[in-house]
């Protein structure tokens, strides 16, 4: 396995293998101790197992090359997050307050229910993700375009990179981001066959 050097704060050298991310395809530098792991990509999100180029994932990680589905104890983490705003809302308010309101995003928001061309609800709902919209609406009506499309594997990365952020732990919104988790856990079960998720219906 090729490995480089890069430097390190330390005294001793740190060595690396590059590998691009699968998801947003940009070059991750990952120590050698963490080879086959599990781990997720700074810039996305994206889950998958660190494995260097050339190099095969082990068999029965998963259905995709070097990805990581999200383990039960990541839903339980946040559904336990949702019982806690239901149980002491004011509390949960005052902890993870809301985000104030975005004109450019609500506006793209406004272009993408108006629109009727997917590839163009799309790319608005891009946009507002890129401008930090925190509504979880507006993640999953962007998931469920590419659903419709069958492409599950992306509708289940844009749940990921909006559980990943901050977002879903604002209370305002604790019962909409708890819709989107069912959702989400609906499209993972439909993506990798998962038997150790709570039973689901179908999206």
């Amino acid at each position: 396995m090729a490995v480089t050097p890069l430097p390190s704060s330390a005294a001793y050298t740190v060595l690396r293998f590059s590998m691009a991310c699968p998801g947003c395809h940009r070059e991750l530098h990952i120590p050698v101790q963490y080879e086959g792991r599990a781990g997720k990509c700074k810039h996305c999100g994206y889950r998958f197992q660190a494995t260097p180029p050339g190099a095969k994932a082990n068999e029965g990680d998963s259905k995709q090359d070097g990805y990581v589905p999200c383990p039960p104890e990541w839903y339980a983490e946040r559904e336990a997050h949702f019982d806690y705003c239901r149980h002491n809302y004011v509390e949960a308010v005052s902890h993870h307050p809301g985000q104030k309101r975005n004109y450019q995003w609500e506006q793209l928001l406004d272009q993408a229910k108006q629109c009727d061309n997917p590839e163009m609800q799309k790319q608005f709902y891009w946009r507002a993700i890129d401008l930090g919209v925190h509504w979880p609406e507006a993640y999953e009506r962007l998931a469920r375009i590419y659903l419709r499309e069958e492409d599950a594997e992306t509708a289940y990365q844009i749940c990921i990179r909006y559980f990943e952020s901050d977002y879903w732990r604002r209370a305002p919104w604790y019962k909409n981001s708890k819709h989107f988790l069912r959702f989400m856990k609906k499209v993972d079960t439909k993506l990798h066959g998962r038997a150790d998720l709570s039973s689901v219906s179908e999206i």
